[in-house]
């Protein structure tokens, strides 16, 4: 087993990233109103355009918000991805050209949504939240897919994701996501997305194996201070996967009329994997517990053996004490205080009598 000062060197626990909410400002306006809840940053956001079929693809950029709405009346599945939803004006001219609703676009400029499901007119909408590690941060950031007929547009906080496989799926000629409609895109990124939450739980999950060894080995306030942390990651991915199980299921379920009964089977297999996931969460939980009280335990120990020592030690004083307390008293007829030899008898004695109790705790196996 390693040492406990090199368990301790490879400990590195994840941090959550921290995230400005203005979610006070949503209090006392009109259900619609358009604000971005998040911390605003001086980035301009960027609208890139997939638009494939099983014999066509194509990807650009797009320079303005205004040409996005050219995406409903082409004869191909086009993938509109928005990198950064601080920009109300942006989202509000794309809500008015696909016909979304203002509670709709209230709900994507929202960070604290929870994932959820809703159906505006043609369009399926789902909201959940994609994790994954930047520097060793758990970034948790909200994402929105509205489904379209022809056409899939997704919200995201911030430039960068974890789409990059599916993107190569698509540019590859024999993917079978050229075949398929836009509701399978929306399945593709929803398991990008959940394939992505176990990258994160095996990172935790090693994590946790190395703590478990430390806190056998030392009861240091950091170890405390780390499984506290832990707590607050779990916590938050929990509030983060469970309600997506609930919309997986909708979606498995076959309720919508934009998702296929071909596409049904696909997302049958992500409730399956989702499930998996909240498991993996709650044996999460429930080993932070158990390594807390392993940590109470080692504390306690650790104090009950200090204690002991201090109690033999003890032990030792007391008939040294009382040896030393009875010829401390100043009485006329005590023969040894008179005798020649009475100090060096009485330290003997004291001497023999605490040798022996040390001689009785090591045969008793207290020391």
């Amino acid at each position: 087993m390693k040492k406990a000062n090199e368990i301790l060197s490879s400990i590195n626990p994840l941090k959550l990233t921290k995230k400005i909410s203005r979610q006070k400002e949503l209090v006392g306006k009109a259900p619609g109103s358009l604000i971005y809840t998040g911390e605003v940053v001086d980035v301009p956001v960027e609208l890139s355009v997939i638009r494939y079929s099983e014999t066509h693809y194509d990807s650009f950029i797009l320079k303005n918000a205004t040409d996005a709405h050219e995406e409903k009346g082409v004869d191909h599945i086009s993938w509109i991805n928005v990198d950064g939803i601080h920009d109300v004006d942006i989202i509000k001219t794309i809500g008015k050209d696909f016909d979304l609703h203002s509670l709709l676009l209230e709900d994507i400029l929202n960070i604290e949504q929870r994932p959820k499901i809703e159906v505006y007119g043609d369009n399926l909408v789902v909201f959940f939240k994609m994790m994954y590690l930047r520097d060793n941060k758990l970034d948790i950031e909200p994402i929105s897919l509205v489904l379209g007929p022809n056409y899939l547009i997704s919200f995201q906080e911030k430039k960068g994701d974890i789409f990059d496989n599916v993107r190569a799926r698509i540019k590859n000629t024999n993917g079978r996501i050229r075949k398929r409609g836009s509701d399978y895109l929306l399945f593709a990124l929803m398991d990008a997305v959940v394939d992505n939450y176990f990258v994160v739980m095996e990172d935790i999950a090693d994590k946790l194996e190395l703590l478990e060894d430390k806190l056998f080995e030392d009861t240091d306030n950091k170890l405390l201070y780390e499984l506290q942390q832990y707590r607050k990651q779990i916590v938050n991915m929990r509030r983060s996967v469970y309600p997506l199980r609930e919309v997986v299921n909708k979606l498995n379920r076959a309720e919508f009329g934009v998702i296929s009964e071909d596409t049904e089977r696909f997302f049958r297999d992500l409730y399956d994997h989702t499930i998996q996931i909240i498991e993996t969460i709650e044996t999460f939980k429930e080993t932070v517990s158990s390594l807390k009280d392993v940590f109470m335990t080692g504390v306690s120990n650790k104090m009950n053996e200090i204690m002991k020592v201090l109690t033999l030690i003890a032990t030792i004083f007391i008939p040294v004490t009382f040896v030393a307390g009875v010829y401390g008293m100043n009485f006329e007829d005590m023969p040894e205080l008179s005798w020649e030899y009475g100090y060096e008898a009485t330290w003997g004695l004291m001497l023999l009598m605490g040798g022996a109790m040390l001689v009785y705790f090591k045969k008793k196996k207290w020391l």
